[in-house]
């Protein structure tokens, strides 16, 4: 039943968000210049679906959600980043057609199809991007979809699941139809998705991979904006890439493939995604961005109240409702309402008067970090719901003792985060370097991208030495909070926290 709900809700956030025709200036190609990857030439059937309000939105949600309070310049949006990716993902293209070997593989409708793909990918991704999906992603919606729709057996993420959605509303099928009918809509699903057939998994694999363009945009994109100097070696990328028939499991799968001789530029698309979690995502200031966001929903929820964003009054108790505005719209959202806690928390965002660390856990932290009592609050990690309802249990705990104490907390301003540990991806696993032992006799060597670099080494170390979780709350109380936490979470645990978990935070560690 909630499949259904979801999908009729998307109908109307479609009608609500293309034209009935395409606008006069499809009917021309553009030159559009950005500042990663210069000046690019769209067609004019691709200006048709840029120009719309579907994506145009994408204008007003930024790329890396609440980080500009953090890192000023991060300021960059979807748009952008959906324009990066259709780029990169042409030029692999591209690169691959250069080549003898592949060009044979490689049909006229790939590319066209590839750059819509590019352009669609992210037309679901709610407010302040993988914020907001953080929340939404956890709904029953989000869970059955997954669970009843054989076209996400690859189990996307859940931005994904609602851009392919979108793209498979009837309302959009029409609109699309009189924009690109030579397009296929179910390609377009399945190139998002990566849920390509076996004969046909490199399609796929342009747009949802180790090497995709989508990672090889945000990856140069957010380090640039947030004036972190990474790079990535793009021309001995193109260089090592093909197509090949890969033996996995006694099906012979045609993939993406790069020569062992060429893995330096892959290398560096790990090494820098795996970077950018403690660098930039998981700042502790962003993530306490995130927990105030998180906070506020919370609240509105649990309030049952109705609050104006954008077009519509949304009560953000369903992924859709995450759509209908902008990150402008949310902050917007304190001008129009009376409730004096909401009011003031969308005014903390605005102001920067951001959540406090009361108390780090970390591996440093802690007198034992390799008890059982440990890894069990790391268990909670797990971005599932039945992690997110222990952690917020805690939570109400720690208010209800502070509450006592006389200290003006509710539960939605106290906040145990622990971020995901860095971990490889599915496509380590899923893609492969190769070795030519004959050419002549097309024999190659292949070996999962996993044995070659050291992911799960960076992953490990990143675990135990950057990666950190905190337990934040309203600034100003942090020193009221932390006794109170620390006796609830030692007490939940059995481990006991070292002065450092306090002093990081310029707290006093409690007697």
């Amino acid at each position: 039943m909630s499949c259904k709900r979801l999908k009729n809700s998307l109908e109307e956030f479609v009608d609500a968000h293309l034209p009935k025709e395409p606008q006069e200036s499809g009917n021309k190609d553009k030159i559009i210049h950005e500042s990663i990857w210069g000046t690019h030439l769209y067609h004019s059937k691709e200006i048709a679906m840029l120009d719309t309000p579907l994506i145009q939105r994408l204008r007003r949600v930024h790329q890396t959600g609440l980080a500009f309070y953090t890192f000023p310049t991060a300021v960059h949006s979807r748009f952008d980043h959906t324009l990066g990716t259709i780029n990169m993902c042409s030029k692999l293209v591209d690169e691959l057609q250069e080549k003898e070997e592949c060009k044979k593989y490689i049909d006229a409708k790939l590319k066209p199809t590839i750059r819509m793909a590019a352009l669609l990918h992210d037309c679901g991704h709610g407010i302040f991007s993988h914020t907001s999906e953080e929340v939404y992603g956890l709904s029953q919606d989000i869970q059955d979809v997954l669970s009843e729709d054989d076209s996400f057996k690859s189990k996307p993420k859940p931005h994904e699941v609602l851009s392919c959605l979108i793209i498979k509303t009837e309302r959009f099928k029409e609109f699309f139809e009189k924009v690109n009918p030579d397009l296929s809509i179910s390609d377009l699903v399945k190139y998002i998705t990566g849920n390509e057939e076996n004969n046909s998994k490199f399609k796929a694999e342009i747009l949802n991979s180790i090497y995709d363009g989508d990672k090889i945009d945000y990856v140069h994109r957010d380090a640039h904006f947030c004036g972190l100097p990474l790079r990535v070696d793009l021309d001995r990328l193109w260089y090592g890439i093909n197509i090949m028939d890969i033996p996995i499991d006694g099906k012979v799968y045609k993939k993406l493939s790069i020569s062992h001789n060429s893995t330096e530029p892959l290398e560096q698309i790990l090494f820098h995604r795996t970077m950018l979690f403690p660098t930039l995502y998981q700042h502790q200031k962003v993530r306490a961005c995130d927990c105030m966001f998180k906070g506020i929903v919370e609240y509105i929820k649990a309030n049952d109240l109705k609050v104006h964003m954008g077009e519509r009054n949304v009560t953000f108790q369903n992924p859709e409702d995450y759509l209908w505005g902008t990150d402008d719209d949310f902050l917007a959202i304190g001008l129009n309402i009376e409730n004096v806690w909401l009011k003031n928390r969308l005014k903390d965002i605005t102001t920067r008067n951001l959540f406090h660390r009361a108390i780090t856990i970390a591996s440093r932290t802690v007198d034992d970090n390799d008890s059982p009592e440990y890894a069990r609050i790391l268990a909670l990690r797990e971005n599932s719901t039945k992690a997110y309802g222990e952690l917020r249990q805690l939570a109400t705990r720690i208010s209800a003792e502070a509450s006592k104490k006389g200290i003006d907390v509710i539960p939605e301003d106290i906040w145990i985060d622990l971020p995901q540990n860095v971990k490889p991806s599915r496509d380590v696993t899923e893609s492969f370097v190769f070795i030519e032992k004959d050419k002549s006799k097309n024999e190659y060597k292949f070996i999962p991208a996993g044995e070659i670099f050291p992911i799960h080494n960076w992953s490990n170390q990143n675990s135990i030495h950057k990666w950190e979780g905190h337990v934040f709350c309203p600034h100003g109380k942090e020193n009221v909070i932390a006794p109170i936490a620390k006796g609830i979470l030692e007490e939940e645990f059995n481990f006991k926290f070292k002065d450092e978990a306090f002093l990081e935070c310029h707290v006093n560690p409690p007697k």
